[in-house]
């Protein structure tokens, strides 16, 4: 009679392990790969959901804009761009502090210090009034990237506006230390030379800026900037004439104007000056622009038998 072959146990429980593990491994292979599908078809389905968004945005259907940029949200909860744009999109609308919100998740789900996000949240934070968390986020974006132009300049925008003119000019200047011809820059320069009294360095960077070829963003700025510090050298004639340039090529606006009659009134000619109040009392919206103009009038009409300064 043939024997029985026995098995030894231990070769059993071995084998029972072993295959138990295969079909472990099989198992959780396929898992990976069903989660692995699921999450790429649910970032393509956010990026779809997201160029929606965008398409709406362009058509300025905000609120169809912001549903679709919250779908994508939804579905992909750590897309970043989704949750860039739909940040963007709140801010369109007017919802600040939920903007803020999703740009701050957007820049955690990053994992990484974003420079470009951080910047754009330490202006959300500067234009929703809250400088100290500007200043914050300034910081942190300099520490990230001690070379990045834009978080200089957001650092010294911050100063400009808590009156830290001399802190803000040496934040610019390490700003144009890597970008020296940054002309939004330069002008800022300008604004805090001219809030230190200082008409030599305003026109000294206008100048600079000139030199650059076309006018360019802020132009008009730059030329009312350049038309004060003229006048604070006693140089009126020549600031007047830097304004009408600028007036011939684009009409001024109403503070550009108001600048222009103190100019007229200061070399004599009452009767343009007060053709140019006029003018600018058309445009003047804010309570300064119409004290500064009632000042005029009543200068142009005191003024006809003084002479002109030079």
């Amino acid at each position: 009679m043939p024997q029985l072959r026995i098995l030894d146990r231990s070769q059993s429980e071995s084998s029972k392990v072993a295959w138990i593990a295969t079909v472990a491994f099989v198992f959780a292979a396929g898992c990976a790969g069903i989660r692995h599908n699921q999450e790429k078809t649910d970032v393509l389905e956010a990026r779809r959901l997201s160029q929606r968004g965008l398409d709406a945005i362009h058509d300025e259907r905000y609120g169809e804009a912001e549903a679709h940029f919250r779908d994508a949200v939804n579905r992909c909860p750590d897309d970043i761009n989704s949750r860039y744009q739909l940040a963007n999109c709140l801010w369109k609308r007017g919802d600040r502090q939920q903007a803020i919100a999703q740009l701050l998740e957007a820049i955690r789900a990053d994992g990484e210090e974003d420079v470009e996000m951080l910047v754009e949240l330490g202006y959300m934070y500067a234009n929703a009034g809250e400088l100290d968390n500007s200043f914050q986020i300034a910081e942190r974006a300099i520490r990230a990237a001690p070379d990045s132009t834009a978080a200089w300049q957001l650092r010294g925008d911050v100063l400009n506006e808590t009156n830290q003119f001399e802190a803000a000019l040496a934040s610019y200047q390490r700003a144009l230390a890597y970008e020296r011809d940054n002309r939004r820059i330069l002008i800022a320069c300008a604004e805090a030379y001219h809030q230190l009294d200082r008409p030599e360095r305003v026109l000294s960077t206008l100048n600079h800026v000139d030199r650059l070829g076309s006018p360019g963003p802020k132009a008009e700025q730059s030329v009312v900037l350049k038309s004060i510090a003229l006048r604070k050298l006693n140089r009126h004639q020549e600031a007047a004439m830097v304004l009408n340039r600028r007036h011939q090529i684009q009409p001024l606006s109403g503070d550009g104007l108001l600048e222009l009659a103190e100019c007229q009134l200061a070399i004599g000619q009452f009767a343009q000056a007060a053709q140019t109040v006029q003018a600018a009392d058309q445009h003047l919206t804010h309570r300064s622009q119409q004290q500064r103009s009632k000042w005029l009038h009543a200068r142009i009409a005191s003024s006809s038998t003084e002479p002109p300064l030079r």
